[in-house]
């Protein structure tokens, strides 16, 4: 399907073992079944979305459908025969429609769309930072923290609740993204230990 170009951080206990992906669609039945009609789903989105984004382009619907096609395409295979595709992850299927539009000519396909939520997150951004700094409990100012990343991943992930609500709400906010985050622990949730290191150790920078 895809060639798996895994580019890690540098700071990684074993970047060779590491995987970046928590769901193996190959071996998640519920999951794949999902997650396919989901990112189908979203490439569909942005077709629709092309006038808006691409207003002055002439040809970019016609190249976005033509994209579409080709994700379209691979899901139904992946639907006839899943054990041919390997790595399968949410994360290669992303990275193949990523791709698939940038051999159509679009490099940022949704530049315009995050430029927007861009200076919309700014008008946010004092707030935010002032009510993190008034948290006084050194654990619960870090998980604050760490919540606002999760919840601004929502957004760069497409997450499809978070898709939903922008479909239907201009003003939707990052303290929206964080009450829909779900309660911990978390899928994989390393948080209290991570946050108890913290407390103990002199760091001059953290890396989330």
């Amino acid at each position: 399907m895809m060639k798996d170009k895994k580019i890690v951080c540098p700071l990684l206990l074993n970047n060779e073992t590491y995987l970046p992906d928590t769901i193996d669609l190959l071996n998640d039945k519920e999951a794949i079944n999902y997650w396919l009609p989901c990112l189908e789903e979203m490439a569909k989105k942005f077709v629709n979305k092309v006038p808006y984004l691409y207003p002055h382009d002439k040809t970019a619907l016609e190249r976005a459908k033509y994209s579409w096609e080709k994700f379209h395409d691979l899901i139904e295979r992946i639907k006839y025969n899943p054990q041919q595709f390997k790595p399968l992850s949410i994360r290669t299927l992303l990275e193949f429609n990523e791709d698939n539009l940038r051999k159509n000519n679009f490099d940022d396909p949704w530049l315009l769309q995050k430029e927007k939520e861009t200076i919309a997150a700014f008008t946010q951004y004092e707030d935010r930072i002032s009510y993190v700094d008034s948290v006084e409990d050194f654990y619960l100012k870090w998980e604050e923290l760490s919540k606002g990343l999760v919840a601004g991943n929502l957004f760069d992930w497409g997450a499809k609740a978070i898709a939903d609500i922008l479909e239907e709400c201009n003003g939707f906010s990052l303290m929206h993204a964080m009450q829909k985050i779900q309660q911990r622990p978390w899928f994989h949730d390393d948080l209290d230990r991570w946050i108890s290191k913290l407390e103990v150790l002199e760091n001059s920078c953290n890396v989330l």
